[in-house]
């Protein structure tokens, strides 16, 4: 029973961890995007998509397992006469967390950014959740200086709407918790670095800063990186500890693993799968 619980307290960490946990920020010596950046060096391309594992380490003296999946895919497209990336992610549950807690989480995000200042302008958030269906939308007004939120309860008929507001004060470039896992990949980071970025949640805007810790090789089933290892404390997640990520030290950067401490023990994500158009081998799977 005390596992049980351990794992629906866990549920509503699947989608907010598996995403945010991601957030990789800068402090005042730089901004995170960078204000210009090589568009011809972009280390990611039209349909790269990633996916990792999810796994949870109780408090207790008990094993790690599955918790869930994350896949992200990024695509070019439009907003209004710009151009702009389209990030989608699906979120789901698995392993102890869907049998024994039975959380049945299948989650959709999707973002869209400006392709040139890779600011977030539209946020979208479909959460699946056993019965709960609810759609929080998120439109950031740079000109207006304000966002935009809505959200509707899409498992009743007619669709109910729960929250309608308007919120003044936007800084010159917001990054949601699909942008910024891009965000991070547009400049090489080094050991000693220190960055801070605009991080919109849900609407709520607020500043994020990192450190690049030192460099580390990371072993995973698809094999051992050189990596540069990021690390938050605290602030990213409610109730939640410290953060760290390993991103690859080639032309890529793709993050590799990551972790956070949370209430009832750690969670951490590794890859296990990734497509991009830039590798040789187009498609690594683990079995």
């Amino acid at each position: 029973m005390a596992l049980k619980r351990c794992c629906r307290a866990l549920g509503p960490w699947v989608t907010g961890l598996l995403l945010t946990a991601l957030v990789v920020a800068q402090r005042q010596a730089a901004l995170l995007p960078p204000q210009e950046f090589d568009q011809q060096a972009i280390p990611f391309e039209e349909g790269e998509e990633v996916q990792y594992a999810i796994h949870w380490k109780p408090l207790f003296l008990l094993p790690a397992f599955k918790a869930g999946d994350l896949r992200l895919r990024i695509n070019r497209s439009r907003i209004e006469d710009r151009d702009a990336f389209r990030i989608s992610a699906w979120v789901t549950s698995d392993g102890m967390l869907k049998s024994v807690a039975g959380l049945d989480v299948r989650d959709y995000f999707e973002a869209i950014v400006d392709a040139r200042t890779f600011r977030s302008e539209r946020f979208l958030y479909q959460r699946r959740q056993n019965d709960k269906r609810r759609d929080l939308e998120v439109l950031v007004d740079y000109p207006g200086d304000q966002v935009l939120i809505r959200e509707v309860d899409v498992a009743v008929d007619p669709p109910r709407q729960l929250r309608r507001e308007r919120r003044q004060g936007v800084p010159p470039v917001v990054l949601d918790t699909l942008s910024v896992f891009y965000a991070a990949r547009l400049q090489a980071m080094q050991p000693g670095d220190e960055f801070r970025l605009f991080l919109s949640n849900s609407g709520d805007i607020e500043a994020v800063q990192l450190k690049v810790a030192v460099e580390e090789k990371v072993k995973i089933a698809l094999g051992r990186f050189q990596t540069v290892k990021i690390t938050t404390q605290g602030g990213i997640f409610k109730q939640g500890g410290d953060f760290r990520i390993w991103y690859t030290r080639d032309r890529l950067r793709i993050p590799v693993r990551f972790e956070a401490d949370v209430r009832f023990g750690k969670v951490f994500g590794e890859l296990i799968q990734l497509e991009s158009p830039r590798l040789i081998k187009s498609r690594v799977k683990v079995p």
